[in-house]
């Protein structure tokens, strides 16, 4: 499997402009403090291989990076605070919303094979980097752990596209994964689902999908012999950029119920049809 393992420790940490030159005992700026983290001695799998071979947490659990943060944050009396009417007061910076982008950045200084490939902002998110407005999934499980969310539909765009459109023209029509949700979750319960995991190189589906999308997969490509694997196999770019676009739909969070957003399924009539007005479309 893919794992790693290491020793603790805990050095000062700056963020974005940088830190000051601090000692122990001395104050800290609102961005620079303790972080504890690993340094890792052990490494296997894909951590070992892919282009980065560390991993930043950011989970919701103890340790986690935007956790120290927040704490550090609230600590040293940076706190957020509501005004009556509620809106935020003060510093719009709020260490407990973090955001990643995964669309090559072209403001990136270093366009090396992969590090252009995606952007991490903390404390809210970076409206320079999106195309449209945002739609929200809900985290199934919020208390503590995984990002959990919850699968309801997953369709096919044959030949390919984007959120926005594209594809056999605009009027192509959806294949729908013909999976119930437990099936698309691998499990029961609407409390259950699949996880968010940005340090997972791969999107993985359940095996109790598989069948269900083989035939999908070939009714998007119009070719009855067609069979979707992991096999390696040569394609031009015009080739992979006309394979069929997976569209997952997920459970949406309450503030997305009335998101004329892209990424909203109220902005797909065929899709919204299918599902509620308010869950989220992820191509």
């Amino acid at each position: 499997g893919d794992a790693l393992a290491g020793r603790g420790a805990r050095d000062a940490e700056g963020i974005g402009a940088g830190m000051a030159d601090v000692g122990d005992g001395e104050p800290f700026e609102w961005m620079d403090f303790r972080l504890q983290f690993g340094c890792q001695d052990k490494v296997t799998g894909l951590f070992k291989t892919q282009l980065e071979d560390g991993i930043m947490g950011m989970d919701n659990r103890p340790g986690a990076f935007w956790l120290q943060l927040n704490d550090h944050y609230r600590s040293r009396g940076f706190v957020v605070t509501d005004s009556a009417d509620g809106e935020r007061d003060g510093d719009p910076f709020d260490p407990t919303q973090f955001a990643l982008c995964y669309d090559r950045q072209p403001l990136s200084l270093d366009l090396e094979s992969g590090v252009g490939s995606g952007a991490l902002t903390l404390g809210g998110s970076d409206p320079m980097l999106h195309l449209t407005g945002m739609a929200f999934a809900e985290n199934v499980t919020p208390k503590i752990g995984w990002y959990t969310v919850r699968i309801t539909a997953m369709f096919l765009r044959p030949g390919g596209g984007t959120l926005l459109g594209g594809g056999r023209g605009d009027d192509a029509k959806l294949v729908r994964v013909d999976a119930s949700e437990a099936k698309l979750n691998g499990r029961k319960g609407p409390g259950t689902g699949v996880i968010i995991d940005s340090g997972t190189t791969d999107t993985y589906l359940p095996e109790a999908a598989q069948a269900a999308f083989d035939e999908a997969w070939r009714v998007a490509l119009d070719d009855e012999s067609a069979s979707y694997n992991n096999d390696p196999v040569e394609m031009t770019a015009a080739q992979v950029s006309s394979l069929p676009t997976i569209l997952v739909v997920l459970r949406g969070h309450a503030s997305s119920s009335s998101s004329d957003s892209a990424g909203s399924a109220g902005s797909h009539p065929d899709i919204s049809s299918a599902v509620g007005p308010g869950d989220v479309v992820v191509a």
